[in-house]
């Protein structure tokens, strides 16, 4: 018996299952998910004004994300009322957008606070300290460690406030 390559190939399709068809397996359209994970990236998605989706055509950045069984569907770019949809077994990876503000106040803090120590402590020696054969203040431990704690409050706000304004993507499902 002869078969024809299109017979064969149709066999080979209906025989190996598709990526539509595995996906029902699933709670969802997202392979790799169970039903409290998809519970979880629904809420990370939904909660965000902007994510970015990796497909197998590019990466996209989407506005207004809605994620729902079958579908995630944004606010088109262009006019700003239209929702665009992507099928949800086209998705190979999701990135949410997240701040840097806690990474910005440590930073700040250890920075500033480091720098106020140094002034600090350079200006209770007093400047006879520096010269040849200077004599050396004694350092009033207490106020270096004020202005130290201080300042280190301060650099660790104004890093804060810093990094609240600077945007970075942390990746929220990679498909398997």
């Amino acid at each position: 018996m002869i078969l024809s390559a299109r017979t064969v190939f149709l066999l080979g399709y209906l025989v190996t299952p598709t990526a539509a068809s595995s996906q029902a397996t699933d709670s969802a359209g997202l392979r790799g998910l169970d039903s409290i994970g998809f519970v979880e990236l629904q809420h990370t998605v939904n909660t965000r004004a902007e994510i970015r989706v990796w497909t197998g055509t590019g990466r996209f950045s989407l506005r207004q994300p809605q994620l729902d069984h079958s579908w995630l569907t944004s606010l088109s770019s262009a006019t700003g009322t239209i929702r665009d949809s992507l099928a949800l077994f086209d998705i190979r990876a999701i990135e949410v957008s997240k701040t840097k503000a806690g990474l910005f106040a440590v930073g700040g803090a250890a920075t500033i606070g480091g720098l106020g120590f140094v002034v600090s402590t350079l200006s209770e020696l007093g400047s006879d300290c520096f010269a040849p054969f200077g004599v050396c203040n004694t350092v009033d431990q207490r106020k270096v460690l004020r202005i130290t704690i201080v300042s280190a409050v301060g650099g660790a706000i104004l890093g804060a406030v810093l990094g609240a304004h600077t945007k970075g993507w942390k990746v929220a499902y990679v498909a398997p």
